[in-house]
């Protein structure tokens, strides 16, 4: 992913850390600055999109959305070189979380979330 960051200016910090509510310390791989036309981003890189890294994923990004800015964007990479677990993109989805394949990272789509 950094490779990735640094081919396309995505000007970000690696191995974030945050100290959440509970106390417990959470890794994001990336944060990404706020911009003028976007918000405090943090990335998480999921190699294996289950259920398991859903449920770990979620603990950390309501544990430590409190301690950040009120506007602060959490984007999922999820490795889709095997299959994604069966409702993992709409879990996401569903607590406004966004999503990127890492195969269709290179989209202008996906690009435009990142460097904006």
């Amino acid at each position: 992913i950094q490779d990735f960051f640094s081919k396309n200016e995505i000007y970000c910090f690696p191995n974030f850390q945050l100290i959440g509510k509970s106390g417990f310390s959470h890794n994001y791989d990336f944060a990404i600055q706020k911009s003028k036309n976007m918000p405090e981003r943090l990335c998480l890189a999921i190699n294996t999109p289950n259920k398991t890294a859903f449920t770990n994923t979620m603990f950390a990004w309501e544990d430590t959305r409190p301690v950040r800015h009120a506007n602060t964007k959490l984007i999922v990479f999820l490795n889709d070189s095997n299959k994604i677990t069966k409702g993992i993109e709409e879990g996401f989805s569903n607590y406004e979380i966004t999503t990127i394949k890492w195969s269709e990272r290179k989209q202008a789509k996906n690009l435009e979330i990142l460097t904006a």
